[in-house]
């Protein structure tokens, strides 16, 4: 009995050691953490006290150059403006060395003029919206990964993308699109959006953020307070959503208030106005938004970078009020230009004027000061600064332990997720969606029946080589005569094409019709019973490959899901 106690009091003992050494474990941990946090406080503190009011302007600006090389166009904007980024659009990027070059030459030269490093960034969301095509993984889009309503697919392809981004030297992701797409006639975010539901959006966006922050290159949510609800482009208008705070706390401001619990670095602005919020300023020039919601309710204490400043819906409505100079007052810390030259100029010239005469100084608050100490210390702490050998060199061995580390497990993650050869492939396979239900693959048998007048050559290449049988749209009509063929395959470049073989599909009931679609689902689609439309939701080359894969593919292709009905002819 008394040797049964002692067990059981050595046990005790054993367990209570354990609990309090992880108790002791997490104490360190965040011992550490807060060390950390000191150390990236007080060091940003000390670059942006050592920078002149000049050089101070020149970091909230990103602007764009024009070429693939570091010409005297880019070299003039380094050295008269000193921006704080560069954003990249396709024009700038050739092969994986060329995009390496082009960024390494940039770093180099704001070291040479003792600036302080670069974000240098990128659209790279996937699907219609991606800007390298050479050295970075070429996923399908936000829409179709929402499709799947895959956590595990979201991460994986946020942190790729993050992963590929830094290693040719683009440290700034703008992405992902945390809208909700709420909104059929969306113009411009439609399928760039995850979904037309709130959990979708976040439980794939969300994975996707959470995975690109620790990819290597820095992730911004966009485009706050909610772009999906509008019927106009921005970047040609100024679109209004007439919602109150409360109806947006319902929809459009949870996938974004999730994402900063977990953590979110960057936020950037909509261009949007809220009148019920704000009945003057859209989102990226109210204070009521920017500050009032996104800072205090939402409690983001991160960088807010603006959507580009020259959109129509800033620059054809907003210039006389000095936008620039508003949105720093509202709570931005960037503001995005897409140009150079006298657009850059003059924004420098407007918020240096704005400095000298103190109006960038409110209730004894720097706004200026601020908004470079958030930049400057989102820097540090992702390690660009180390990356790119800037002074000051970071000096905590603590947080230099933490950023080895970081690498570490970084290159292993990549490892694991890229083992397969043909992941791209086996990711965009999933996203592959069948409209108005379930589509099984063909048999040998009914392929054999079946013919393809495809006019994308990608797709036609790739159905040759699956052993499929092609034929030209002028051989339609009589092909269509032949009590042999049964099944019609035929790709979809506009929605307009619709309309065609619904007709035809209506006139041969015995026949079915298979439509490789790869836009957006919220356009007028067949309602014919003998029509399946298979839809990848991106023009991607993967997306191409996939869709004829899913032609005969073993796997049932699941039916789209949207929670916006798509019309129907």
């Amino acid at each position: 009995m008394k040797l049964a106690l002692r067990i059981f009091a050595f046990i005790i003992f054993l367990a209570f050691l354990l609990v309090s050494s992880q108790f002791l474990l997490v104490y360190v941990d965040e011992l550490k953490a807060n060390e950390r946090k000191v150390y990236l406080d007080t060091t940003a503190k000390q670059i942006v006290d050592g920078m002149t009011t000049q050089e101070k302007i020149g970091q909230v600006i990103h602007l764009a150059i024009p070429g693939k090389t570091l010409d005297e166009t880019a070299i003039s904007e380094m050295r008269s403006i000193r921006p704080g980024g560069i954003i990249h659009f396709g024009k700038n990027f050739g092969t994986k060395e060329e995009i390496i070059k082009l960024n390494r030459d940039l770093q180099d030269l704001a070291r040479k003029l003792k600036m302080p490093p670069l974000l240098i960034s990128t659209d790279q969301e996937g699907g219609r919206v991606f800007r390298v095509r050479d050295g970075v993984a070429q996923f399908p889009g936000a829409m179709a990964l929402g499709q799947t309503n895959q956590e595990e697919l979201g991460y994986q392809v946020g942190f790729i993308t993050s992963y590929d981004l830094d290693q040719v030297g683009v440290n700034f992701l703008l992405a992902p699109s945390l809208d909700v797409n709420n909104n059929p006639n969306n113009p411009v975010i439609n399928t760039r959006s995850f979904g037309s539901d709130v959990d979708r959006v976040y439980n794939v966006a969300g994975a996707y953020a959470r995975g690109a922050s620790q990819g290597g290159a820095i992730p911004v949510i966009k485009h706050f307070p909610g772009h999906g609800d509008t019927d106009v482009d921005s970047h040609i208008g100024l679109p209004i959503i007439r919602k109150s705070l409360e109806e947006l706390e319902k929809v459009e401001l949870i996938p974004f208030q999730k994402s900063i619990q977990d953590g979110a670095p960057v936020v950037m602005s909509a261009h949007i106005l809220f009148p019920k919020l704000d009945e003057k300023y859209p989102a990226t020039l109210s204070k009521n938004i920017l500050q009032g919601i996104l800072r205090d309710k939402l409690g983001f204490d991160g960088v807010v970078i603006t959507d580009a400043m020259e959109m129509h819906a800033i620059s054809k409505n907003y210039q006389s009020d000095r936008p620039g100079v508003l949105a720093l007052l509202a709570g931005a810390d960037i503001l995005l230009l897409t140009s150079w030259a006298e657009t850059s100029a003059s924004l420098y010239k407007t918020l240096l004027q704005a400095a000298e005469k103190g109006d960038l100084e409110v209730g004894g608050v720097n706004i200026l000061d601020r908004a470079v100490y958030r930049q400057i210390r989102l820097k540090l702490e992702y390690g660009i600064y180390t990356k790119n050998t800037f002074e000051p060199k970071i000096e905590n061995e603590n947080l230099l332990e933490a950023m080895a580390l970081a690498n570490q497990k970084r290159k292993e993650t990549y490892q694991r997720l890229t083992a397969k050869p043909n992941f791209v492939d086996e990711i965009t396979r999933q996203t592959i969606r069948s409209y108005p239900s379930d589509f099984s693959g063909l048999t040998e048998l009914e392929k054999n029946s079946s013919k393809a007048y495809l006019a994308q050559a990608f797709l036609a290449d790739a159905w040759k080589k699956s052993g499929g049988k092609l034929s030209s749209r002028k051989e339609l009509a009589k092909d269509l005569k032949e009590a042999s063929l049964k099944h019609i395959i035929a790709n979809v470049s506009e929605a307009k094409e619709f309309l065609f073989w619904d007709n035809l599909a209506k006139k041969y009931p015995e026949k079915e019709f298979i439509l490789l679609y790869p836009h957006t689902p919220f356009v007028d689609l067949p309602k014919q019973s003998n029509v399946k439309v298979l839809l990848s939701f991106s023009l991607t080359e993967s997306s191409f490959r996939m869709l004829i894969e899913s032609l005969s593919s073993k796997e049932k292709v699941p039916a789209m899901k949207l929670i916006l009905k798509p019309k129907t002819l």
